[in-house]
This record gives C-alpha cells, structure tokens and sequence, in this order.
C-alpha cells in the first residue's frame, strides 16, 4: 500500500489493458463500411433475383443464397487482424536493427506513424538531459540583471537534486557566472519552506530566511506561471501571487517565450 506499490500496479494495470491505436480504429471503420456494404449488395440481390425476377418461385433459391454467402464470407476480412500484427512486427524489427529503437507497444508505434508533426517537451526521454542556459538569450524586467535572475533562480533551486536536469543547469550557471562573494551571499539563505514542482501548478516556490532582508519568496516554472499563477486557469496551490505591473509585462513576456519557442528552446520564469 506505498506510493512505489501502488505506481507499479497502475503501470502493470495499464500494460494488461488491450490498446486500439488510431490506425485500427480507422481500418476497423472501414471494415464496417465495407461489410454494411455487402449488406445492401446482398439485400439489393435477394429483392432483385428473388422478387422482381422471381427466382425464389421457380427453384433457384439454392443458387441466389449461395451467391449471397460469398459475397458476405469475402467482406469479412478474417485475416486482418494478422497480417496487421505480422507487418507491424517486421517494422518494428526493420527499426530496432537500423535505427536502435526498441518498440515496446505495437499501437503506439501505429500511432506515431499516423503524425505529420510531433511536439515534444520530454526532456531526458528524447533528449539526452542536457540543459544549457544562453547567458546572451536572457529577458529581464526593468531593475534587474543578468547576475541577480542567476542570483534567485539558484535560490529557486535544489542543488542536492543532481538528476534533475533542470536544476542543474541553473546551479550550474550561477555558479560559473557569478563571483566568489555572490556564491558566498547565497549561503546566508536559510531555507524554510519549499513547494515541488508537479505538472498542475508548473512551477516550484521556495521560502527563505535571512538575516537581514528576513522572509524572501522565489518561483521558478512556466513563465507565465510564475507572473501570474491564475493564468491558464486557478489551480488549488496554497500560493497564488501576481506580479506588480503584470499588465505592462506579460505581452512582451508571452512575445518572448513565443519567439524562444519557435527557435526550439526552452523557456523557465523566474519570480
């Protein structure tokens, strides 16, 4: 009954559950079609060969019903299902021999095939987990500089969560771009409170102490998150805050996050 317990078994649960991907659910669509059609040719052949002609009067019954059967025993197409599964496990051995990648789920490989654009924001999955921080690719509001969004994303930051690569790349560059008395000044923070990051709120906040600037408040997330907490819609986090002057900044925040997106990288706000 542990959390670790209970993932396992939704992950079992969900590997015992039968899949249709999208490319079967269209082929199955166009099984029906074709079998309601052989339907109608059979009824239309029946009214016709039975009724107008008047077959069914004159014997030949045994010949219509036969020909009727055939056309409904060729719509069924019985060996579908198999010649679907063989040639999508002679796909799946072509890609595991040329390309390295082990196909694990046959529908979602069906699925992944059907798409003509994949957007993914998967770091680590599809990616090698390597972050980066563009020190001459920073926005920063009115009064602040490049060392002090360093500054508080490190404070923002769980340097003792190493596999994050998120985290990461943040202490790492506050600790390459900032002097030996900032790194030192960042040390007085004692940290009292501290919210993860789940993909609900978008962002993670850390409280801290200090001796002389006392309650100190940072967020770190989705940019527009950590401007604007209701943005997107409320969630049910303890904080919510709004930055001053949001109305002045968030067109030109939502224009640079665009504009960073389109270029293909990923955007973090600092608050």
């Amino acid at each position: 009954h542990t959390e670790v317990g209970g993932s396992k078994a939704e992950i079992m649960q969900d590997k015992t559950e039968s899949k249709v991907s999208v490319f079967e659910e269209r082929i199955l669509h166009a099984v029906k079609i074709i079998c309601l059609l052989s339907l109608i040719d059979v009824l239309i052949i029946l009214l016709v060969q039975g009724i107008v002609r008047r077959q069914f009067f004159i014997s030949e019954t045994d010949i219509d019903i036969l020909t009727c059967l055939s056309i409904i025993v060729a719509a069924v197409p019985v060996a579908l299902p198999l010649v679907l599964q063989v040639t999508m496990a002679l796909g799946a051995g072509k890609m595991a021999r040329e390309f390295n990648a082990v196909v694990t789920s046959l529908p979602a490989l069906q699925d992944i095939s059907s798409m003509t654009i994949l957007c993914s924001d998967k770091t680590g999955t599809l990616t090698t987990a390597r972050i980066t921080i563009i020190a001459d690719s920073l926005w920063l509001n009115e009064s602040f500089s490049g060392d002090d969004l360093a500054f508080y994303g490190a404070l923002a930051s769980n340097s003792d969560k190493k596999e994050d690569a998120i985290d990461r790349s943040v202490i790492s560059f506050f600790d390459k771009h900032s002097p030996p008395a900032v790194v030192e000044a960042a040390k007085q923070f004692t940290k009292t409170r501290s919210v993860g990051f789940n993909p609900i709120y978008k962002r993670v906040l850390f409280e801290y102490s200090h001796p002389v600037y006392g309650k100190v408040t940072v967020a770190k997330g989705l940019p527009i998150k950590v401007i604007d907490t209701a943005d997107g819609g409320e969630d049910d986090a303890a904080d919510q805050w709004k930055v001053e002057n949001y109305q002045s900044i968030i067109p030109t925040v939502v224009k640079v996050d665009r504009d960073f997106s389109k270029a293909g990288y990923k955007t973090l706000g600092v608050s």
